[in-house]
């Protein structure tokens, strides 16, 4: 090797070596953000999370929150979710918080979503994974504290044949 090449590689290894380092960095300070709620989502059940955001309150369920969901995909990580809230959307009433979770995965709770009145509706569309079939809930809960849960939606993933297990 010459010492051109030498230097040159070392060079290269030395800004990867940087740029990994900053990176890490960015992701560990994502995780220690005010307000980021860490635990629930390293959550491993459905039970843990709801303690943790909700300290275990019943969740009643409620025609107000609607959720749009295919009963059976074919494609488990990438599940189309539509979801709106029927609630006014004033200053001091309003939807603050939507948690979309999926019972059977290994970190149930999959999003969190935050509205304001200046929102209008309250009302989110993702996509998520589903690794088996589970139960999908959506929980509401407004700015004075009330919870709105849906009835929970049973999502299917159909395996094709030669599909990996």
């Amino acid at each position: 090797m010459h010492k051109r090449d030498f230097l040159r590689l070392s060079a290269l290894g030395t800004s990867l070596a940087l740029g990994a380092s900053l990176i890490g960095t960015r992701i560990a300070m994502a995780a220690n953000a005010e307000g980021w709620p860490a635990q629930s989502f390293a959550a491993s059940s459905v039970d843990q999370v709801l303690q943790d955001l909700f300290q275990m309150r019943t969740l009643t369920e409620s025609d107000r929150v609607h959720v749009l969901v295919a009963k059976e995909v074919d494609d488990a990580l990438s599940v189309p979710v539509s979801v709106s809230v029927n609630h006014p959307m004033t200053d001091d009433d309003y939807i603050a918080r939507i948690y979309v979770l999926v019972d059977h995965n290994p970190t149930p709770l999959a999003s969190i979503f935050h509205c304001s009145p200046a929102n209008g509706k309250a009302a989110c569309y993702q996509r998520v994974k589903v690794l088996h079939d589970s139960p999908l809930r959506v929980i509401a809960q407004s700015n004075r504290g009330d919870i709105f849960a849906a009835k929970p939606a049973w999502v299917h993933v159909v395996k094709s044949k030669g599909a990996a297990e």
